[in-house]
């Protein structure tokens, strides 16, 4: 539990400090990379709250990895399931985003005028994309 609480620290300390580097007028040359590092530190930050707050914890078992958290052990069992299921939302996350980085530098290498013109759609296709995962994780989770 203290090690969980230590790495949040770190984590909000470090990310924090990158958000404030991103934002430095000396950075500017970033452009709309800056909103990905931003993106990347934010749910980094989110995480690891959510990691402090609940305290997750697996269990192997012989059909797999079943997981729980203490925080969700003493509340109703619906309200506990979806404390676990978003964790799980949670965990997945940065996958999704390190996808939508490989993608965002293969097009600034290739295309960069395609994604200087288009960068407000690429956003919104990323969030719907994303969002579209997480509706695909809750209903394999609840089937």
């Amino acid at each position: 539990q203290d090690v969980i609480y230590l790495f949040a620290v770190c984590s909000i300390t470090t990310n924090s400090f990158l958000i404030f580097l991103v934002f430095l007028p000396s950075n500017r040359n970033l452009g709309n990379y800056r909103l990905l590092l931003c993106t990347f530190a934010t749910v980094d930050m989110i995480i690891s709250l959510y990691h402090a707050i609940i305290l997750p914890t697996f269990v192997l078992t012989e059909y797999g990895y079943g997981t729980f958290a203490y925080a969700a052990l003493n509340l109703p069992p619906t309200v506990g399931f979806a404390v676990i299921e978003s964790y799980i939302i949670l965990f997945y996350e940065p996958f999704v985003l390190v996808s939508f980085h490989f993608l965002y530098r293969l097009v600034s290498v290739t295309r960069p005028d395609v994604l200087r013109a288009h960068f407000a759609l690429g956003v919104f296709l990323a969030c719907c994309v994303n969002a579209f995962i997480v509706c695909m994780t809750v209903a394999d989770i609840w089937i």
